[in-house]
């Protein structure tokens, strides 16, 4: 068992939140989300600071843990670690608006984990697509809730982020395929007696 925590940032790559899905066809199935999080904001400060925290006390348990040959200290260990086996990662590695950010990418893997569950902004009702009314989508407020969690056996030497569930939380500048039309703009056209060139030309035709 690792650390469970609540983070809140800027929801991105959603198109596995829904779907479990491989990684270029291959390998385990598994859900997926990304969240940035700006040192600037408050909850973004809070949030980095809590999952260093964590993957710290969670890395160092598993140092502590581990047999065989290894650095002669823990934190020695620790600075071994790089942005390819950390939790927390660096946005501007990453570019575009990730930069002047951290972010975490946690998962779950079909078969090993549960699926991780969709809250609307209530945290009380389940969203099962992008298309339902309160979904999160990329670019909104989102709270994850995380499980921050290490190894250090054999060649896996690293810290992990496992995604239990995603609450929508506000709405934010909608990137990486946007935010879901709102249903409730779309007025009934039928029966309005306005016909169009198209229905026109159709009717000549009959």
């Amino acid at each position: 068992m690792g650390t469970t925590l609540m983070i809140r940032g800027r929801a991105s790559y959603l198109q596995q939140l829904w779907e479990a899905d491989q990684f270029d066809g291959a390998g385990d199935f598994y859900w997926s989300a990304s969240l940035i999080l700006d040192p600037k904001k408050a909850a973004g400060a809070k949030a980095i600071a809590e999952v260093e925290a964590a993957e710290k006390d969670e890395f160092r348990k598993a140092y502590d843990k581990a047999k065989g040959q290894k650095p002669a200290t823990f934190e020695a260990a620790w600075a071994a670690l790089n942005d390819g086996t950390r939790a927390l990662r660096d946005g501007d590695l990453k570019g575009g608006d990730y930069e002047g950010c951290r972010y975490v990418s946690p998962r779950a893997t079909k078969g090993k984990q549960a699926q991780p569950i969709v809250l609307d902004i209530t945290g009380r009702r389940p969203i099962a697509s992008s298309s339902e009314p309160g979904a999160p989508y990329a670019g909104c407020e989102a709270v994850y809730q995380v499980e921050v969690w290490a190894q250090y056996e054999g060649k896996y030497k690293r810290t992990n982020i496992t995604l239990l569930g995603v609450q929508f939380a506000g709405d934010g500048d909608a990137f990486g395929g946007g935010k879901p039309a709102d249903l409730s703009k779309f007025q009934n056209l039928a029966d309005q007696g306005e016909a169009t060139e198209e229905d026109e030309a159709l009717a000549g035709l009959a």
